[in-house]
């Protein structure tokens, strides 16, 4: 029995023009086609396959694979076990999306206050995974993978329960991880891409870490971490590059009346949930009697912790040569003497050492005749180049200043009035090095980290 395409569509519940689609594909083609007319009909035996194909295509089998299942008849099973599975993570990250959206709109992500307590912990680098694949394609590398990071942390987590259950150590906490800078070595490799990005925290029950310590397996270490009071801030869902920056930007640019984040001294911390992540990172009140020196000028409570122990540090730089008040070089030479965070690194990769630049420095200015007595005050130039760094962190887009920022700062003294015009600036020329380098490395430093 023949059908026209008419009756074919009434009776196969398909409209003509489908059917017409389906055999330009090579799906159900009719069973015979007047070359003159263009007239087509149908067969009985083909509303079989009329429901087959009706069947697949609601599964959400695309037409090549209906034509391939239809094909190779012996396959088609796999092909829809496969189609399944593909079906339900794309229906849990809907479900997950879905809770995010709702997250979202009904709570938008707020900072909030919190305090550590401080532990023991067992550390080890988060190995950088390899590639992998992605809904059946190569994984984008000009793209973090925070999937593969988080899979790759998960097991860095789980070496380190079976280290610490080998020795009779109790975990008392989540497990956490910090970006791998605790060491001018991970530093480094953190900026490149086989890492390791990652330092995973475990935070364990012992009376004696130093008991512990010998016991480790390389890569793996002991570490106290105090406590601290931090800023939080609660993200749904997996962690992303747009999430993680939003998560940052918002508690660094944090205004909290005397406290400010400080991403020194351990980090961010980053908590790991099912549902969503947590960022963590220390909040410093602004205490101007530990740092008397910061009083005075405006924006002295947006001083990085480490900022102010360069402040700090001049004065003793300036001491140390019988100046009766802090300038520049003294700034300068406190930066190097801190040792830590951004400017000591680029002065250092330009060669220059704390003992030259005082060499320097002493051989422009000459020592004082006599020790100071009492505090040294910040003189008009240093006081100036530290007010003006405030300009630079939002010259940047950041709220607090940092080291980078005073160095900045410090090379930009003498411009518009001639090369050399402070101490600082002079020593540096007297150690090779052009003021201008010194901010373009600054710069490009930054914007690697920013990446």
């Amino acid at each position: 029995m023949d059908f026209s395409i008419g009756e074919f569509s009434a009776v196969s519940g398909l409209p003509p023009q489908t059917l017409r689609f389906y055999h330009s594909q090579g799906l159900l083609v009719p069973a015979s086609v007047d070359e003159q007319t263009g007239y087509r009909s149908y067969g009985m035996h083909q509303v079989e396959q009329a429901v087959l194909v009706t069947t697949l295509r609601q599964a959400g089998l695309a037409v090549r694979d209906v034509r391939r299942a239809l094909d190779n008849l012996d396959r088609a099973g796999a092909m829809l076990h496969d189609h399944a599975e593909a079906v339900e993570r794309r229906r849990r990250r809907e479900d997950q999306a879905i809770g995010e959206a709702r997250s979202l709109l009904t709570s938008w992500p707020e900072v909030r206050t919190d305090r550590f307590a401080g532990q023991v912990v067992l550390s080890a680098p988060v190995p950088h995974a390899e590639a992998g694949t992605r809904e059946g394609h190569v994984v984008d590398e000009r793209w973090y993978d925070w999937d593969r990071a988080h899979r790759s942390f998960h097991d860095t987590v789980r070496r380190l329960r079976g280290v610490a259950a080998a020795r009779g150590l109790e975990q008392t906490g989540t497990a956490w991880k910090t970006p791998a800078a605790e060491t001018p070595r991970q530093s480094a490799d953190s900026m490149t891409a086989d890492g390791p990005h990652w330092l995973a925290k475990l935070p364990v029950l012992t009376a004696d870490a130093d008991s512990v310590a010998g016991a480790l397996p390389p890569g793996v270490e002991v570490q106290s971490w105090p406590g601290r009071d931090e800023l939080g801030i609660r993200m749904p869902g997996p962690a992303t590059t747009a999430k993680y920056s939003m998560a940052l930007s918002r508690l660094v640019t944090h205004h909290l009346d005397g406290v400010f984040p400080d991403l020194g001294p351990g980090g961010p911390r980053l908590v790991v949930h099912d549902d969503a992540f947590e960022l963590f990172v220390r909040s410093v009140p602004v205490d101007e009697e530990e740092f008397p020196m910061i009083k005075g000028f405006a924006g002295a409570d947006r001083f990085t912790d480490r900022a102010k122990r360069v402040v700090a540090l001049a004065q003793d730089e300036a001491r140390m040569l019988d100046h009766d008040h802090v300038g520049p070089e003294h700034v300068l030479l406190a930066l190097l003497s801190e040792g830590n965070g951004v400017a000591p690194q680029v002065l250092e990769s330009l060669g220059i050492t704390l003992e030259a630049l005082r060499e320097q420095v002493e051989r422009i200015v000459r020592r004082g005749r006599r020790a100071p007595s009492g505090d040294v005050p910040l003189g008009p130039r240093a006081r100036e180049v530290l007010e003006r760094s405030l300009d630079e962190a939002q010259r940047i887009g950041q709220s607090y200043v940092g080291t980078e920022h005073v160095l900045l700062s410090l090379v930009r003294a003498g411009e518009g009035e001639g090369e050399g015009e402070t101490v600082a600036t002079q020593a540096l020329v007297g150690l090779g090095v052009d003021p201008d380098r010194v901010s373009r490395e600054v710069r490009q430093l930054l914007t690697t980290f920013r990446s």
